[in-house]
């Protein structure tokens, strides 16, 4: 299903509504300049509200890539 609202209360709400044990995020989305940024304001946002882990992924990383 496609929301609309804010990033942050978004996930946050699917995340609780499905029951979730674990959330995986991108550590920084598309539109973010990425030059120095360790970790993008909406995954630094959830992963500091969340009442489950978060798994903050590196957006190359991928089971495929061998890292």
């Amino acid at each position: 299903a496609i929301r609309f609202g804010n990033p942050v209360n978004e996930i946050l709400r699917v995340a609780e509504e499905e029951q979730a044990t674990l959330i995986i995020i991108s550590r920084y989305g598309a539109t973010e300049d990425t030059r120095g940024i360790l970790i993008g304001r909406t995954a630094a946002d959830v992963a500091k509200r969340a009442k489950m882990p978060v798994f903050v992924k590196h957006p190359g990383v991928s089971p495929d890539s061998g890292v």
